[in-house]
């Protein structure tokens, strides 16, 4: 999938919509963000989930399944207060956004024709059609929900939407607000952290005419996706040679980022995310917090092996090493924005970050619809526009792996256009390393 998007947002001036701004906060606030959300707010991130379906998809009953979600989980009901440099939460004003459906040219251009807003609402379904198809995407701000989070949730909303097709009411467990992480090791005494105290006066009235011009763009795609028979041929060696899948396709990533520079791998600084729920006492649930997140680093040394399956076992065996420590792991959790600004300066040039998904839940198939496909998408609502300040186009390198319906994916993301060749090469280099090991 390759979509590159920019433009300026359009704001509807005639909204019926109350202005959320001039709202009392000890009415509408729910808290302050933690630093750790923050760093989501400046580029305005939305995670798309997107499903791709054949059939009739009935807005009315997806309406209804996406109701019935935020009343479980109300921090989709979100919107985004900025008083001074204090961001917080704040219950959404009524009408709440309902699913917006466009059609296109192309079901592989997920916001084609969106318009999402976080000071509107942190997240909303825009539908894509083509024809008999369809690609329903869940959009969540990455500051509320990172991708463990958000998975959980769009099993639910499928779920819901099946039950809701079939005239059955769905059966969903509520949900407080999710906490941050820096609250959530605080509460098991790794720290200490309290939420900053909300601001005591009432938002200014926004000037949405000033702010009508804020880029918005989605992040082109290159994806790499083995079928499912490869895909079972690489889980195969993975446990005939005892390394995981997550080593096997850092290992794939690592060698076709050293080919594309011409370097060693000895020169390629990787960084793997962790999810941290399974990793604390006690272990939390996927929707328990927003972003439980940390990061591993892993370099090569000259004397690592260079030999696909030896390099696997030197980035699996570094991981385990790594966790042992736990207090390093913590403090990379709180260090998110420290963390970011420096692998996005020319200071660390070539950094690469993988993201894994882990196995996408196998989502309900409501009657009269057949899932196809599901894929990622990054769509950004600047709300900082100093974050656009240009940096050097081999600073950042950026990966989503993920499975589904026991199809392996990795997508490269372009954090900068000037990438768009150099990622086509590396996606074919590591569909050939993945393929040709799957032989």
């Amino acid at each position: 999938m390759e979509t590159w998007t920019i433009g300026v947002e359009m704001t509807d001036m005639n909204s019926s919509r109350m202005d959320a701004s001039v709202a009392d906060i000890a009415e509408y606030g729910i808290r302050c963000l933690a630093p750790t959300e923050n760093w989501f707010v400046a580029i305005g991130a939305y995670i798309g989930y997107a499903v791709q379906v054949r059939g009739q998809v009935d807005l009315r009953i997806l309406s209804a399944a996406f109701d019935a979600v935020r009343n479980a989980y109300p921090i989709l009901s979100t919107r985004l207060e900025t008083v001074g440099r204090t961001h917080m939460l704040a219950r959404g004003v009524p009408p709440l956004p309902t699913p917006t459906v466009c059609d296109a040219e192309n079901l592989d251009d997920l916001f084609f024709d969106v318009n999402v807003d976080p000071r509107r609402a942190m997240a909303g379904i825009h539908v894509v059609r083509v024809g008999n198809r369809s690609t329903i995407t869940l959009m969540v701000h990455h500051a509320i929900a990172d991708a463990h989070h958000a998975l959980a949730i769009l099993d639910e909303l499928w779920s819901a939407y099946a039950d809701l097709a079939r005239g059955v009411t769905p059966d969903l467990s509520p949900h407080a607000y999710p906490d941050a992480v820096e609250k959530i090791l605080s509460d098991r005494g790794l720290g200490k952290f309290e939420y900053p105290t909300p601001p005591a006066s009432t938002p200014p009235r926004r000037d949405f005419a000033s702010e009508a011009g804020l880029p918005v763009f989605a992040n082109s795609i290159i994806r790499c996706k083995l079928d499912a028979e490869r895909t079972s041929a690489l889980i195969e060696l993975c446990h005939r040679e005892k390394i995981t899948m997550n080593a096997l396709v850092s290992a794939a990533i690592i060698r076709s980022e050293a080919d594309d520079r011409h370097v060693s791998i000895a020169n390629v600084p990787y960084f793997i995310t962790v999810d941290m729920r399974t990793r604390l006492a006690p272990p939390l649930t996927p929707t328990a917090a927003t972003n439980v997140l940390s990061w591993i680093g892993f370099t090569a040394t000259p004397h690592t092996d260079i030999d696909f399956v030896g390099l696997s076992r030197a980035i699996g065996a570094h991981l385990p090493a790594e966790l042992a420590d736990g207090t390093a792991v913590h403090e990379t959790a709180r260090q998110v924005d420290d963390f970011f600004a420096n692998l996005m300066t020319p200071t660390t040039p070539g950094a690469v970050v993988t993201t894994n998904w882990g196995v996408v839940p196998m989502l309900h198939s409501p009657h009269g619809l057949e899932i196809e496909d599901f894929r990622a998408g990054i769509y950004n609502k600047i709300q900082d526009v100093s974050v656009l300040t240009p940096t050097d186009s081999e600073a950042l390198s950026v990966y989503i792996i993920y499975t589904f319906e026991n199809q392996l994916s990795v997508d490269i993301v372009i954090t900068d256009p000037k990438q768009l060749d150099s990622a086509r090469n590396r996606g074919d280099a590591i569909n050939a390393c993945l393929c040709s090991i799957s032989d």
